[in-house]
């Protein structure tokens, strides 16, 4: 099995239910126990084609790198020796590098896939399942993504945003979408896919949200999401955009790095932020914080707690300004201890930065 070759020619049409015929059987247990993998195969398996490959290539490498997944993973994993191992990773690897530069270079193909979900976020026209289904596919080729080269790799992710991945995201994200149905598994597979943008290059998005004027809508989405969202899951994704976001030390352009952060502070995103700080608890709500609020006021202490510590001047008028030290430290009153030490690692940010100002 330590040849590629072989293992190609093992797993082609002709030869695949033969073969895992073979491989079902296993002399250390019993044959009603033994895994009906060619029933699997032949039954549960269905290739489901979001937008139609043109390439019969295209088609036969998906089919051949599913089925290697599916030796190394179900079939095989006891009795793998090192070598045949790698042999079988490396086939995945390269055919996974074959099937994303494929569909990067093919225009009509990623026009299609956009124009669909364009569609998809119109009310009149919005499927959850087929939205689902576009997103979870594209969430599919930027996982694979991460395995071209840098080059190629900025190439992709330059292609989708072109293409209208952030404004796609804009409504996908937004208050109407919630409102006609957008489900978690729909916010996940986009906060995932800008998740991996970033990984790649946080400039694409910062540029976006800088230019999409006058109120950047795609940023007040987002924080609209980590604030209101009932599923957690979704609050932590979009917690981890805006860390890189407002993460702006690697940023090599000065001018750049002002224009993105006077957006953060003085156009939307900070102001927002700041509101769950800015009510009045009720004694039954300080006895007890709901897990969704208990999350939003903690991690925003981290990230005031990030903006002390790395943006200097901006953020100190913005502290001065709404009172923010007086309206963290009111979290000292709810019973819940992960608040309290929240509060009380923002003072220790704030008095161990040794600035008269403070």
């Amino acid at each position: 099995m330590n040849d590629s070759n072989l293992i190609e020619v093992l797993f082609a049409d002709d030869y695949l239910v033969d073969v895992i015929g073979v491989l079902e059987h296993d002399s250390e247990i019993s044959p009603q126990h033994r895994i009906r993998h060619r029933d699997f195969l032949r039954k549960r398996v269905i290739f489901k084609e979001v937008i139609p490959f043109d390439s019969p290539e295209l088609i036969f490498k998906i089919h051949q790198t599913f089925r290697l997944q599916y030796l190394k993973d179900v079939v095989l994993p006891r009795v793998l020796d090192d070598s045949t191992f790698g042999t079988l990773n490396s086939l995945i690897f390269f055919n996974n590098v074959e099937i994303v530069t494929h569909l990067q270079s093919d225009t009509r193909f990623l026009s299609e896939l956009f124009r669909q979900l364009r569609q998809c976020s119109t009310p009149a026209t919005a499927s959850a399942t087929q939205t689902s289904d576009l997103l979870l596919f594209l969430q599919e080729m930027c996982a694979l993504a991460k395995n071209l080269q840098p080059p190629n790799r900025a190439a992709f992710y330059r292609s989708i945003v072109e293409q209208g991945l952030f404004e796609v995201f804009t409504i996908q994200l937004s208050d109407d979408a919630a409102s006609n149905g957008a489900d978690a598994a729909v916010k996940m597979s986009c906060t995932d896919i800008i998740l991996a943008t970033l990984s790649h290059d946080p400039s694409l998005l910062r540029s976006f949200i800088t230019n999409q004027r006058p109120d950047h809508p795609l940023l007040r989405n987002l924080i609209l999401r980590f604030i209101n969202d009932d599923d957690i899951g979704v609050k932590n994704q979009v917690v981890e955009i805006l860390k890189v976001l407002i993460d702006t030390e690697a940023m090599d352009d000065p001018t750049f790095k002002d224009q993105f952060l006077n957006v953060f502070y003085q156009d939307f995103g900070l102001q927002q932020l700041h509101k769950p700080l800015d009510r009045k608890w009720s004694v039954e709500e300080l006895d007890h914080v709901t897990e969704g609020q208990g999350f939003v006021l903690n991690a925003l202490c981290e990230l005031l707690t990030y903006c002390i510590k790395h943006h200097t001047f901006r953020i100190k008028y913005f502290v001065l300004g709404n009172n923010t030290v007086k309206k963290v430290l009111k979290l000292t009153r709810f019973k819940d201890k992960f608040l309290q030490l929240s509060a009380i690692r923002f003072l220790r940010a704030f008095v161990g930065m040794k600035d008269d100002f403070y």
